[in-house]
């Protein structure tokens, strides 16, 4: 019983830290993490490619990395996230989960598995809402988006140092594999 209590304990010390996951408690500490000023989040609405990620260990062996936003009736945004595990040529593994607002449009809490849920603070945007990065705040995790396959370097490299003059590991970032010829949305 005791070893049960230590280890609970443990858990709920790594969680309250973000080492497991990027909980937000009310003893939780993060840094300041600058979030775009303004989001319409009509216009974030719809499909986008991964194009580099620092990526949570689920994620990792992803190829074809993409998601899909839409507004659920609850008024939640409905996520669906998708990937090819390990090669080009397996089928997308989709999974769903669902986002709210707290307080700034910016700042989201998402959740894919209850009672787990993780920030997703928009960082960028172009005006266009063509490319997006999105971190939060533990700076563990980092997304750069496009509405295409590809990115140019330039904007790449921009916001990279963005996200490396906000204290993000920008040498963690990988690149994710866009060579699928379908979207996880026509093979459904």
């Amino acid at each position: 019983m005791k070893t049960i209590i230590i280890l609970f304990a443990i858990f709920a010390l790594a969680c309250s830290k973000g080492v497991l996951f990027p909980l937000e408690w009310p003893w939780s500490k993060f840094d300041d993490v600058e979030v775009v000023d303004k989001l319409d989040l009509q216009k974030y609405l719809g499909h986008w490619y991964e194009i580099a990620a620092i990526p949570y260990h689920f994620e990792k062996g992803c190829h074809c990395s993409q998601a899909n936003y839409s507004v659920n009736t609850d008024g939640t945004i409905k996520i669906l996230n998708a990937c090819k595990r390990d090669s080009v040529n397996n089928k997308y593994d989709v999974k769903e989960g669902k986002a709210w607002v707290k307080g700034n449009p910016a700042k989201l809490q998402l959740e894919f598995f209850f009672p787990f849920d993780a920030r997703y603070w928009v960082l960028q945007v172009d005006r266009k809402y063509r490319y997006a990065m999105v971190g939060e705040p533990t700076k563990k995790h980092l997304w750069i988006l496009s509405r295409t396959p590809t990115l140019s370097k330039r904007i790449y490299k921009k916001l990279v140092k963005f996200a490396e003059n906000q204290g993000f590991p920008t040498n963690e970032l990988e690149m994710t594999d866009q060579s699928c010829s379908k979207t996880f949305i026509d093979e459904l």
